[in-house]
């Protein structure tokens, strides 16, 4: 076996797991391939949270299951979240598959090289193991922009999430193994570091909080952005945002789930908090770091959910004037506590609450971003921009993408003069010819 293929699907915490699964195989000699017909291996990092996207990833690996099927030197692995939920019937539904791995499996990557190529399979390995190794940066996705995987798992068992039951319980990665990541990546170039976890804030590794461990990494990251998610509101405690408004490198950007305006909806989602302590907390970061930009997550037609509890949501979310959110349709999923309840508003009623959700916060985006116009913000050069070959996309430490003319290298600091704004993205000139 020589060469391998990585399909990844999910959120930032898969991509960083798919960069250890990288990190393993490549330290045992094989390359990537750009084309998956082109790979001895290919594996498939899945992601589990909502069934349209189980439904997915069964679909792309049995199309895939043609390429290794009347190949015996080839072969086919399903990794990630959707093996820890449903290890038992995957092969099943997946009949080319010769292995199955969880998300505990990473640091175990590199044997599946020697046990696939002895035979015998298909094999499924979703046992616990230790913490995986660091994230090489040849396996790193972006020359300057990086995930640094913190914890992993979750207590808080919100009833639509199936997250603690794939992930499993919280567990905190040693200090000194986070700070060894990220000092490597700072000094070789990166210039946005995210600390990544499925609640960062409940972080803790002995006497270290998550407030702490930002202040250790906030001293690293000196010409570079510090960002961290996912939050959840009822951990966000006043040590972490006063970490924020000190920190001299933190971003001014923070993901801070919403979820629902309704009190009884949140109750039902076991999610911990009121609206009234959501709007306590944001007034309390706005008021320590002022100017941060917020983002959210929004579901609707979660399971009872009246049009007058929606009419709280659609209130809540145009008083606090979020800079973006991820819309969400509830759906149910098989093994989470709301999964038991009837589903019981109506799909048309659904699309209509999401669509009225999405133009109202829309909106409210397009009024935030305006309010950039004009302004000089500092950008970080990502890659070239994909509206034109002769400009380049960066990001502030707002978390918002400019696009502005000419070509700079990635990684570069730039001040750009911000001239137009969309509901999506900012637009803007360099000023100068120097990084800052």
């Amino acid at each position: 076996m020589e060469t391998y293929h990585l399909i990844v699907y999910g959120c930032q915490m898969n991509v960083y797991d798919g960069e250890a699964v990288a990190t393993s195989l490549q330290s045992v000699g094989l390359r990537e391939t750009e084309k998956p017909e082109d790979a001895d291996l290919i594996i498939v990092y899945t992601c589990t949270v909502r069934a349209s996207a189980a439904e997915r990833a069964v679909g792309r690996i049995n199309a895939l299951g043609a390429l290794t099927r009347d190949a015996p030197s080839k072969y086919l692995a399903i990794g990630g979240c959707l093996p820890q939920a449903e290890a038992d019937n995957l092969l099943d539904a997946c009949p080319d598959v010769d292995l199955v791995f969880g998300t505990g499996q990473l640091g175990r990557v590199s044997s599946f090289v020697d046990l696939l190529e002895t035979g015998g399979g298909p094999y499924v390995l979703v046992d616990e193991t230790e913490w995986e190794p660091s994230v090489a940066l040849a396996a790193r996705t972006s020359p300057v922009r990086a995930n640094v995987s913190i914890m992993r798992g979750c207590n808080n068992y919100c009833s639509y999430c199936i997250v603690p039951y794939v992930r499993g319980q919280e567990r905190s990665r040693p200090t000194r193994d986070i700070i060894d990541e990220v000092d490597e990546l700072i000094q070789s170039g990166y210039k946005d570091v995210t600390l990544i976890g499925q609640n960062v804030n409940s972080y803790r590794d002995g006497g270290v909080s998550f407030a702490e461990l930002l202040r250790k990494i906030d001293a690293l990251c000196d010409g570079a952005f510090l960002r961290f998610t996912t939050n959840h509101p009822k951990d966000m405690g006043e040590n972490v945002v006063g970490t924020m408004a000190d920190g001299r490198n933190v971003a001014r950007h923070l993901h801070l789930p919403l979820q629902a305006g309704s009190d009884r909806i949140l109750a039902e989602m076991n999610r911990g908090y009121t609206a009234s302590d959501y709007v306590r907390l944001v007034d309390n970061i706005r008021k320590a770091v002022p100017g941060i930009c917020l983002t959210t997550d929004v579901m609707v037609g979660f399971p009872t959910e009246s049009e007058r509890e929606f009419e709280k949501t659609l209130t809540l979310v145009k008083k606090i004037g979020f800079d973006g959110a991820y819309t969400f349709v509830y759906s149910p999923r098989e093994g989470t506590a709301a999964a038991e309840r009837p589903d019981d508003v109506p799909p048309e009623e659904k699309r209509r609450r999401i669509t009225e959700l999405i133009k109202a916060q829309r909106e409210i985006s397009l009024e935030r971003n305006e309010g950039f116009v004009g302004r000089e913000v500092v950008t970080l050069a990502e890659k070239l921009s994909r509206r034109a070959d002769d400009e380049t996309a960066g990001r502030i430490s707002e978390n918002k993408t400019v696009n502005f003319p000419g070509t700079y290298a990635p990684g570069e600091m730039l001040p750009v003069k911000i001239t137009e704004a969309s509901s999506w993205t900012l637009r803007g000139k360099v000023i100068g010819t120097t990084g800052v």
